[in-house]
């Protein structure tokens, strides 16, 4: 892609990670590459930034809570495992919504965020998207049709299932 758009890799690794954007020319050589209007890829350029704003701050949003409820006396555990089941339920609905709009990375995400969640429920967390986040591990290359991922998420074994 570097190439076809007479740059460096490191280049599109910073637009890649917000750390820069393209200039108009490159982008309208994007834009012909792969065969969209300069409007459309602004468009999903926007939306993009958009829904990811939206995951963050979300978390972050939770995790102000859930501090401040950690910070307050006679707070009890069941309190912060109930916040904590609702932050892991939103970030599976919001993995759920990004999968119908065909944003698979995004999903993963949200499903892996929710099984990682810090309490004694992220096993269930991660079991509850499982089968989700196998087949959209899939979906973006992450593993091979018929494999397998562990109950810890981010490794994910090359076995095919018998």
């Amino acid at each position: 892609m570097a190439e076809k758009l007479n740059t460096d890799r490191t280049i599109i690794s910073k637009w890649e990670n917000g750390r820069g954007e393209p200039d108009l020319e490159t982008l309208i050589s994007i834009s012909e590459y792969f065969d969209v209007s300069l409007d459309d890829l602004a468009k999903h350029e926007y939306k993009m930034k958009t829904l990811l704003d939206e995951v963050k701050s979300t978390q972050e949003e939770f995790s102000k809570i859930i501090s401040k409820l950690e910070k307050l006396d006679g707070v009890s555990n069941k309190s912060i495992d109930e916040l904590t089941k609702e932050t892991a339920m939103r970030y599976i609905e919001e993995g759920q919504r990004f999968a119908k709009e065909e944003r698979y990375q995004m999903a993963v995400e949200c499903f892996e965020k929710a099984g990682a969640l810090d309490d004694p429920n992220g096993y269930y967390y991660a079991m509850l998207s499982y089968e989700k986040l196998r087949d959209y591990y899939f979906k973006i290359g992450k593993i091979e049709e018929g494999a397998w991922c562990n109950d810890r998420m981010e490794i994910c074994e090359m076995r095919m299932m018998e």
